[in-house]
């Protein structure tokens, strides 16, 4: 016999003997003609019931025994509880749970995660995961499998790797310290962006990880110089946080806020923290497909804005996203992809929901098996929607150009619109600022004040909050006489007309031409 099927076969035996499979020992596993991978979980010595159970005074968590099978085939020892914060995470039907193996000579990861999916396709978290691990971004490792819980059918899950040393094993790269983020539950009295003790470091310990946290913190709370750029430079890797923004702005992924929903690695190598896109809950879960790209619920994407050359690189990225794997039709076609994969499996799934959000708090809606081409053709108009409101944004390059007073060879160029010009002279000379640098490609500035437009808002005006920066003028003078410029859009490429100068506005934007002592995120 198959070594899976004869584990899976005593692992019911186990559950049948001591009673536990649903109370009876006639029950049998559901007949399914899924392919996916099977995690099965059997209870030792208590009925389904105690993963429920209150835990103990002082703990965080009911912890049960089981014998379970991994999608390996092996059968293991371990412990299973709850996992998550949120209420739909605890539901007896598709209860989300964190698998812990006995000892450790177990041949597996230290901790497996089996996540009920937040939306009815399973792709909110695992599509961003997929479109972050090609820019080579660490993420979750999700995969779709079934989940037998006392040898009842609970349907998909995702299983997926836990920040800490199983997901450095999982990524190839040498073990090291995640910082977790969150300041909910139990630890709501803690300020993620005073001290990095209110952050929880897990993984592999190393003391110069905390002393560039603390130092990435610090740099937050002095005010955008480039002195200060410099040192946020030299403590977070800016270029993976550009892919990371990247993504989260195609999917529109706004989970990270002031208080929860952030991983960052240390990179004992680069020195650098790398911030992780976790958790995105994208393509419509918060955000509506018009959702602003210059987003800013947290200090670190607060303090981006304020980096002209920073956004430009973040925006490079998205516009390479745009015009491959992330472009609607390409998106679409996984999801297709993937549906076929699952579809056997959510034949048979009891419970396939999507988040609400009702008067302020997220709630689940059951939509069965029969709401799945309802929940596609949800992504579809998403994505096309979110395609088309990004093609245009790229298209809002806005410039303005004049003499400069007293000297005919030098232009006033005021740049005001979402993204960057391109410049050339006429002659083929290179374009130089009146001090002599580089001055091929000129960025517009983001707005001191953020604009709250909030997402899926409500008849009470509750929704969830997502300020944004609004384009500002910043202007450059440039070694070149007016009549010899001709500019160009720096992503479409098309010729851009001079517009009548702006009304000056406040802007948040250190002028990148400042910033000498600074290195700007660079693609690599």
């Amino acid at each position: 016999m198959h070594g899976g099927m004869a584990g899976r076969l005593s692992l019911f035996g186990i559950t049948c003997i001591s009673g536990l499979a649903l109370g009876s020992c006639g029950h049998q596993p559901v007949v399914s003609k899924s392919t996916l991978p099977i995690v099965e979980i059997a209870f030792r010595d208590l009925p389904t019931a105690a993963l429920f159970a209150r835990p103990s005074a002082g703990k965080d968590k009911r912890w049960v025994k089981v014998r379970y099978l991994d999608i390996d085939g092996e059968e293991r020892s371990g412990k299973v509880a709850l996992r998550g914060f949120s209420a739909w995470h605890h539901g007896r039907t598709k209860p989300s749970m964190r698998l812990k193996p006995k000892g450790k000579k177990h041949g597996g990861p230290d901790s497996i995660e089996l996540s009920r999916p937040e939306d009815p396709l399973a792709i909110c978290n695992w599509l961003p995961d997929q479109l972050g691990a090609g820019l080579g971004l660490m993420h979750e490792h999700s995969q779709p499998v079934r989940v037998l819980l006392n040898g009842r059918d609970c349907g998909v899950y995702l299983r997926s790797v836990r920040p800490g040393d199983d997901l450095c094993d999982a990524e190839g790269r040498p073990r090291g310290t995640f910082f977790k983020g969150d300041s909910l539950g139990s630890r709501r009295h803690f300020d993620l962006w005073q001290s990095s003790a209110s952050w929880r470091p897990i993984g592999s310990a190393d003391p110069d990880a905390t002393t560039v946290l603390n130092e990435l913190l610090a740099v937050l709370q002095q005010p955008p110089t480039p002195e200060s750029f410099s040192r946020l430079h030299a403590a977070l890797d800016l270029e993976l946080a550009a892919r990371a923004l990247a993504v989260a702005s195609l999917v529109g992924s706004i989970h990270a806020d002031a208080v929860h929903n952030h991983v960052l690695f240390y990179n004992a190598k680069s020195r650098r923290l790398e911030p992780l896109l976790w958790d995105a809950n994208g393509f419509g879960v918060h955000a509506e497909p018009e959702l602003a790209v210059d987003i800013a619920r947290h200090p670190i994407a607060a303090r981006l804005l304020c980096h002209p050359e920073f956004l430009h690189r973040r925006n490079e990225v998205l516009w390479d996203l745009l015009q491959g794997r992330g472009s609607a039709p390409s998106l679409v076609a996984a999801v297709d992809q993937r549906l076929k994969e699952l579809d056997e499996a959510l034949k048979t799934d009891p419970e396939i929901a999507r988040l609400v959000l009702r008067r302020g708090v997220f709630e689940l809606d059951v939509l069965g098996y029969a709401g799945l081409p309802a929940a596609r053709a949800a992504f579809v108009e998403f994505v096309e929607r979110r395609h088309m409101y990004l093609c245009k944004w790229f298209e809002q390059a806005r410039v303005s150009m004049s003499p400069t007073t007293g000297n005919p060879q030098q232009t006033l160029v005021t740049v005001s619109g979402s993204v960057a010009v391109r410049l050339s002279r006429r002659d083929g000379a290179p374009i130089r600022s009146a001090e002599g640098r580089d001055a091929s490609v000129l960025w517009p500035g983001i707005s001191q004040d953020l604009i709250d437009e909030r997402q899926l808002q409500q008849a009470d005006g509750r929704g969830v909050s997502a300020p944004h920066g609004n384009p500002a003028p910043l202007q450059y003078v440039v070694a070149c006489p007016l009549e010899q410029l001709r500019v160009h859009n720096a992503f479409t490429g098309k010729q851009v007309a001079a517009v009548p100068a702006p009304t000056a506005a406040k802007t948040r934007s250190l002028h990148p031409w400042t910033q000498a002592a600074a290195t700007p995120a660079t693609p690599r």
